[in-house]
């Protein structure tokens, strides 16, 4: 019997980092990428707001961290510094997990721009940042990502 975490808990953020790092096929196809990325879920239980922040030079995490804040938080209204951060996205827990189980963005969205665009101009996400510049990363690393998504989704998730 196998006890999952709860997405996006601190364990949750702990084993996701862990596999991650364990897995040198994925540092392989992502060593070229260094940036910065803020994550927003918002109304995760416990009526609370969840924001990740994660760090990667050159293919390695270098750190991620988590933070909460009982919802609606200030995490909502952050300002976007482009300077420090490649991209911003928040959007609901229910959204995030959808998003990570491959059910809004599907592998076969993943090889196209517009599709990427398409999905990160919904109303299910608020992205700051180039939006061109995110997608055009998601289907030049598309293999990388989906890589990563099947490696979190293999840890054991209650949602």
């Amino acid at each position: 019997f196998v006890v999952g975490y709860t997405f996006l808990s601190q364990e949750w953020v702990d084993e996701a980092q862990r596999t991650v790092e364990e897995n040198p096929e994925i540092e392989s196809r992502i060593r070229d990428i260094t940036e910065r990325v803020r994550f927003v879920a918002t109304d995760c239980p416990g009526q609370k707001d969840v924001l990740i922040d994660m760090d990667i030079r050159r293919g390695k995490v270098y750190s991620i961290t988590r933070e909460e804040k009982p919802a609606p938080s200030v995490f909502r209204r952050l300002p976007f510094d482009k300077r420090r951060y490649f991209a911003a996205v928040t959007t609901s827990y229910r959204n995030a997990h959808r998003t990570i189980a491959g059910e809004t963005i599907s592998d076969s969205v993943l090889s196209s721009v517009p599709g990427i665009l398409k999905t990160l101009m919904s109303r299910d996400y608020h992205i700051d940042g180039s939006k061109i510049a995110i997608a055009r990363l998601i289907v030049r690393k598309r293999d990388a990502v989906r890589l990563i998504r099947r490696t979190w989704n293999a840890i054991p998730t209650e949602v």
